[in-house]
C-alpha cells in the first residue's frame, strides 16, 4: 500500500509538470515543436500500454518521464527566450516614430524653417530610424538559426521543420511594417492638421480670444514669403514646389519599408538581388514595399493625408488671391487716376464712397 501511494504521488506530480510544461506552448510553438512534442510523448507510452500496478518498473518509468520533461522544458526556454527577443524588435518596428515634427526638433527656437529645410529635416530623422530599425530587423535569422538549431539540431535557416514558424515570424513584421507606416502618416497628418485648426480657431468669429491664446499652438511647419515685385505677386517657394515636395513626403513613409528584404520562401534568408531581363536593368529586390504599399488601410491613409495637404495648399491658395483681387491698386496709374477723378470736381460723398471701399 505504501508502495502504491508513493508510485500515485510520483506519477501525479510527473503529470502535473507535464501539463504545465506542455500547456504554456502557444499554437505556433505546439506546430514548431511537433517533433519534439511527439517525443516526449513516446516516453509516456509505458503507462499507457506496457506498466500496471504489478510492473516493478514504474519508479523507473516515473524518473525517465522527468527526465523528458525536463529536457522538453530546457527546449521549451530556449525557443521563447530567443522568441521574446525576436518579438521585441518586431514591437520595436511597429512603434517606431520615424517622422520627426520640427516643433520639437526646434528645442524651443522661434525661427521658421524654409521648405527645403523641413524636408532635410523630417527625411534626416525618418532615415536614421529606419536604418536602426534595419540593423535590429537583421538580428532576427540569426535567432531563428538558434531556435531552429535547439528544435530541428541545424542552423541553416531553411529547416523544412520550421517551414511555418519561419512564415509567422515573416507575417509579424509585415504587420509591423503596416502598423509603423500607418503611425508615421497618421503623425505627419496631425503635424499638418494641428496647424490647420489653429488657423480655423484664430479666424472663428466667436471664438474666445483669450482661450485661443491659452492653447499650446505650434508654429508653422515651414515658412512661405508672399511678396510684391514689380506688379506681381510672387509667392515662395512656388506652390507647385510645395506640393511636390509635400507629396514626396508622403512617398518615402511607404517607401520606409523597401530596405527591409523579404525572406525567401520556406526560410528566414533574405531573398538576394534578382538580375533585370536585360544587362541595363537595375536588380530586383523582394522586399515588403509593394506588399504595404497594396494595404488597403496604408492606401487609404495615404489619400487622407494627401486630402488633407489639398486642403492647406487651397489655403495658400485662397490667401494670395485675396490679395489679387486688389491688383488694381498697384496696377493702375495713381496719378492719372486721381488727376481724373480731381477733374470732375467731385463732392464730398465720393470722397467717402472711395474710401469706404477699404474699410473692409
Amino acid at each position: 500500500e505504501v508502495k502504491y501511494h508513493t508510485w500515485l504521488e510520483g506519477l501525479d506530480l510527473m503529470l502535473q509538470r507535464y501539463y504545465q510544461v506542455t500547456g504554456q506552448l502557444t499554437s505556433i510553438e505546439q506546430e514548431l515543436m511537433a517533433k519534439k512534442l511527439e517525443e516526449l510523448e513516446c516516453s509516456l507510452l509505458p503507462g499507457f500500454q506496457t506498466l500496471n500496478w504489478n510492473s516493478l518498473g514504474i519508479p523507473e518509468f516515473i524518473q525517465a518521464c522527468q527526465k523528458s520533461i525536463n529536457n522538453f522544458q530546457q527546449v521549451v526556454k530556449q525557443v521563447q527566450k530567443n522568441s521574446g527577443i525576436i518579438e521585441k524588435v518586431v514591437y520595436a518596428i511597429a512603434g517606431a516614430s520615424i517622422v520627426t515634427d520640427p516643433a520639437a526638433a526646434a528645442g524651443g527656437s522661434s525661427e521658421l524653417l524654409d521648405l527645403q529645410e523641413l524636408y532635410e529635416l523630417v527625411e534626416k530623422g525618418r532615415i536614421e530610424a529606419i536604418e536602426r530599425l534595419v540593423k535590429k530587423y537583421h538580428t532576427i535569422s540569426p535567432l531563428l538559426g538558434k531556435i531552429e538549431e535547439v528544435v530541428a539540431g541545424t542552423n541553416t535557416g531553411k529547416s523544412p521543420q520550421l517551414t511555418g514558424y519561419y512564415a509567422f515570424w515573416e507575417r509579424a513584421i509585415f504587420n509591423a511594417l503596416n502598423a509603423m507606416v500607418l503611425n508615421a502618416m497618421g503623425s505627419l497628418q496631425a503635424m499638418i492638421d494641428a496647424r490647420s485648426k489653429r488657423t480655423a480657431a484664430l479666424n472663428a468669429k466667436n471664438a474666445d480670444k483669450n482661450a485661443v491664446a491659452r492653447q499650446r499652438r505650434p508654429p508653422p511647419l515651414f515658412k512661405i514669403t508672399v511678396s510684391l515685385q514689380s506688379s506681381d505677386i510672387v509667392v515662395q517657394p512656388p506652390v507647385a514646389e510645395v506640393n511636390k515636395a509635400l507629396g514626396r513626403l508622403v512617398r518615402s513613409l511607404v517607401e520606409s519599408t523597401k530596405p527591409f528584404v523579404r525572406w525567401m520562401d520556406g526560410t528566414c534568408i533574405e531573398t538576394p538581388e534578382q538580375k533585370g531581363a536585360n544587362d541595363d536593368d537595375e536588380p530586383v529586390v523582394f522586399t515588403f514595399y509593394w506588399d504595404v504599399a497594396g494595404n488597403p488601410q496604408v492606401i487609404k491613409s495615404m489619400l487622407m493625408l494627401n486630402q488633407s495637404i489639398q486642403r492647406a495648399i487651397s489655403g495658400i491658395n485662397r490667401y494670395i488671391e485675396s490679395w489679387r483681387r486688389h491688383q488694381s491698386l498697384w496696377k493702375t496709374d495713381k496719378s492719372s487716376v486721381l488727376d481724373k477723378f480731381k477733374a470732375s470736381d467731385p463732392p464730398c460723398a465720393a470722397f467717402e464712397e472711395k474710401l469706404a471701399k477699404y474699410t473692409k
